[in-house]
């Protein structure tokens, strides 16, 4: 008798464990990443006045990189469309200037669990 009743409970629980319908999500399922690749009026390389590029993508921080990176990885970005410019920066004399850009508002949809890439060609800024 109490064999039988305690399989009866171990098969109640197994089933309800079984059959409850629960899911485990593990990490938030609305966030994806944004891979931003760049050149310079079509060619791969950095020009010379270029050391670092500044990719603005609206309500984030200001994202800095080594330009010979050609490219940055932007993570934990909640699924939506952003408005984003890309800045090839020259240092004259200590200070930061713009020496080539992207047009300014490029939109980049971010789709959750996925990475988007986009390729942005700078010009020589004005």
């Amino acid at each position: 008798m109490k064999k039988r009743m305690m399989a009866l409970v171990m098969m109640s629980l197994f089933s309800a464990v079984l059959f409850s319908g629960c899911v485990i999500v593990s990490g938030p399922v609305d966030e994806g990443s944004l891979l931003v690749r760049w050149t310079f009026d079509g060619a791969a390389f950095c020009p010379a006045d270029v050391q670092d590029v500044v990719v603005r993508i609206d309500g984030l921080a200001d994202q800095v990189v080594a330009c010979e990176n050609g490219q940055i990885a932007i993570t934990g970005l909640a699924s939506g469309t952003y408005s984003m410019q890309v800045l090839g920066i020259e240092d004259v004399a200590g200070q930061d200037e713009i020496s080539w850009e992207s047009s300014v508002g490029i939109a980049v949809d971010v789709i959750g669990e996925r990475e988007t890439v986009i390729d942005v060609d700078l010009l020589p800024a004005p």
